[in-house]
């Protein structure tokens, strides 16, 4: 009786894992997120969709450059810890203003 509770849960198990795998599929070529916060340079509109953030703009298409120009990404983290632009308007944004 044990093995048929052992098998019914592997079971399930797996067909979560699979529906949960196609769902995450589905949703992403919607261009939508299961949830978290959004990547830098988006925001998340009120359909959930991802929206590219005007202010973050210009910083990701810089980073997005010096990737394909051959920069390490170390290299790049390290330019942009030191440049920051985004530290304010990011955590401002971000936290809970209660």
């Amino acid at each position: 009786m044990q093995d048929f509770f052992w098998d019914m849960n592997e079971y399930r198990a797996r067909n979560d894992a699979e529906r949960t795998k196609e769902t995450l599929i589905r949703e992403a070529m919607k261009g939508r997120r299961m949830g978290g916060s959004a990547p830098y340079g988006y925001t998340i509109a009120f359909d959930g969709s991802l929206e590219i953030s005007l202010d973050e703009a210009p910083m990701v298409s810089e980073t997005f450059s010096m990737a394909l120009s051959g920069s390490s990404t170390a290299t790049i983290a390290k330019l942009r810890w030191l440049a920051r632009p985004c530290s304010d308007s990011f955590w401002l944004r971000n936290t809970d203003k209660s």
